[in-house]
């Protein structure tokens, strides 16, 4: 037998303290990434719902048949859409801000 205080924890063989909170951080994380992700998607789905419409009216009037590709693209990059892409407001918060 030793003289050596008995302390729990040290003599047992495991992860360190750091890695065992950045893996709880990262169990905590997903669930969090998954409703922003979520959020986003949705943002994107109405963006392009809601500014449709304008892009149908206007190829109507140009009498143009346009691809649901390029129609995709253009409700993503009008000027003045009813709901703007996710991506136009992060470019304008960081041309308000820098």
């Amino acid at each position: 037998m030793t003289d050596a205080a008995y302390a729990p924890g040290l003599d047992t063989p495991g992860p360190s303290r750091a890695r065992r909170v950045i893996a709880a951080a990262a169990r905590a994380i997903w669930p969090v990434a998954s409703v922003l992700c979520g959020i986003v998607l949705v943002w994107y789905l109405a963006a392009f719902t809601m500014n449709l419409q304008w892009e149908r009216d206007q190829a109507a009037r140009a009498k143009k048949d346009v691809a649901l590709v390029e129609m995709l693209s253009n409700t993503m990059a009008q000027k003045r859409p009813v709901v703007p892409a996710p991506h136009q407001v992060a470019a304008e918060f960081w041309k308000m801000t820098a």
